[in-house]
């Protein structure tokens, strides 16, 4: 039964993975699954937001941790930087607004953002800075992996929204609710018995001992 519900976790985190609003990753990479090492006791994982089709300038996230899993903090993503322009045309770097409430993570943009609109040479706002459509990496999360830890579901729980936006073929998001999923499991090495992270004479050991119940 184990085996099976494994299984479902893992199938239903790959067929999803094109869909989910919020992404949760260790290193570079995100594949659906995300596999943490047995050899560390805290870790710093990636949180992307993806919204390919509009811009938003507001968006919530409340992270639901499974057990064995405790979320220690919650820092700024490199993405929450974003360059744009003032009345002048001058680029600069807008430090996006954020709200820390313990597992909840909240940002409201309210600044103005200016483009040449019409082309006549004169920056005029088109409304609020907003993230461009696509994926940004927004927070970055500190988590402590306890010893009972071998799997479970990263929930996130959030929304997106926006105001509107005077720039022509330009999107904008209107509250929309979501619910995503990031199957997290311990990274084992092969021959790891007593997983302690490491494959030695202690794994033959406890082998011996689990055949001899």
């Amino acid at each position: 039964m184990k085996k099976f519900l494994l299984m479902l976790f893992l199938s239903a985190a790959f067929t999803t993975q094109a869909i989910e609003q919020v992404t949760v990753s260790y290193g570079p990479n995100w594949n659906g699954c995300v596999t943490l090492p047995a050899t560390e006791d805290t870790v710093t994982l990636r949180v992307e937001i993806h919204h390919w089709d509009y811009v938003l300038d507001e968006f919530s996230l409340e992270f639901c941790m499974p057990d064995g899993l405790e979320l220690m903090s919650i820092s700024r993503g490199r993405d929450l930087n974003v360059v744009v322009f003032d009345e002048q045309g001058e680029p600069y770097t807008y430090l996006t607004p954020i709200q820390v409430d313990d597992n909840h993570v909240s940002c409201k943009i309210t600044d103005l953002g200016y483009e040449d609109l019409d082309g006549d040479g004169t920056f005029e706002s088109y409304g609020t800075i907003k993230f461009p459509e696509g994926n940004q990496e927004v927070l970055l999360i500190n988590v402590i992996i306890h010893d009972n830890f071998e799997k479970g579901v990263i929930t996130v729980n959030g929304y997106f929204n926006s105001t509107s936006d005077q720039r022509l073929y330009t999107p904008t998001c209107r509250l929309f609710e979501f619910t995503s999923y990031s199957f997290v499991m311990i990274d084992y090495k092969n021959g790891d018995v007593n997983h302690d992270g490491e494959v030695t004479i202690s794994d033959v050991t406890t082998l011996i001992d689990n055949l001899m119940r």
